[in-house]
């Protein structure tokens, strides 16, 4: 088929702009976003394609994610990576419709007059971080639904294969976490992660959540995360998995911690952004 290819400098914009762009210059019924760091199993355009015949006119269509046999075989890519690819894993093989929380955007095909209909992506999200969450909210609020067709398979060659560029990639997503829950106040109750990240509030903050948000901070510091990364390997050497995936999510929750509050500082005044609660 004509393949028409077009380049978007990256100066300053992320990727809702990237997304709107495209969805502007197709010029099929369907639009794909499809990330840079997936590959293509056999059979993953027919399937959506099939998907939508099946589904008609108001779906988006989101395959199945499998970590790529490419990725190095670490105890974090396997254990954090692969967390990644599993979140429709506890079913893998049954189709089904999903929440918004699960429509991510990277294999995912909709309805090109949908997506126009929809306003596209809000391109007021300039760095990479809850982008795709914003759109699927406001899309499963005006009538959208997202489909899980598990034919459709994609191998992701995650770029995020160390402990510390995983977390910079949460650092920087976290700080655009107050833009979403100013423009959408309900949120915060839905997305309990960020309950214990956000500043010390004395007075408000019931004793547990006070006591959980202090532990965090603590972990945060610094000194601290500097000398539990050190730590990490020997860690990995001796832990049983489970407490091995408590230390890296432990981790990397300091990494969502600095990106929130970086966000929150940047945010405000100029936005209000409710706090979230304790789940």
């Amino acid at each position: 088929p004509v393949t028409r290819l077009v380049r978007q400098e990256k100066r300053g914009f992320g990727l809702a702009r990237a997304r709107n762009l495209g969805t502007q210059l197709a010029a099929g019924r369907l639009v794909m976003f499809f990330d840079d760091d997936m590959t293509a199993e056999p059979g993953l355009v027919a399937a959506h394609l099939a998907a939508h015949e099946r589904l008609g006119g108001l779906a988006a269509v989101i395959g199945r994610v499998r970590l790529s046999p490419k990725v190095p075989a670490t105890p974090f890519c396997r254990i954090v990576l692969g967390d990644v690819c599993e979140r429709y894993d506890s079913r893998p093989d049954e189709p089904r419709f999903l929440e918004y929380g699960n429509a991510l955007s990277w294999q995912t095909s909709f309805p090109r007059q949908t997506l126009l209909d929809l306003g596209g992506y809000d391109d007021g999200y300039s760095a990479y971080g809850w982008e795709d969450i914003e759109f699927s909210y406001r899309a499963t609020r005006a009538g959208l639904r997202f489909y899980y067709e598990p034919a459709a398979v994609s191998l992701h060659n995650d770029q995020r294969q160390t402990l510390r560029t995983h977390g910079a990639r949460l650092h920087t997503a976290s700080r655009m976490a107050p833009q979403l829950f100013a423009q959408y106040p309900e949120l915060p109750a839905q997305i309990p992660m960020y309950a214990d990240k956000g500043p010390l509030a004395w007075g408000q903050d019931p004793p547990g959540l006070l006591a959980r948000k202090l532990a965090r901070q603590l972990l945060a510091a610094p000194p601290v995360m500097a000398g539990l990364e050190t730590l990490t390997p020997w860690v990995e050497r001796v832990a049983p998995e489970p407490v091995l995936r408590r230390w890296y999510y432990g981790l990397l929750g300091s990494y969502v911690l600095r990106g929130y509050r970086e966000g929150l500082a940047a945010a405000r005044p100029a936005l209000a952004v409710p706090t979230p609660k304790a789940a």
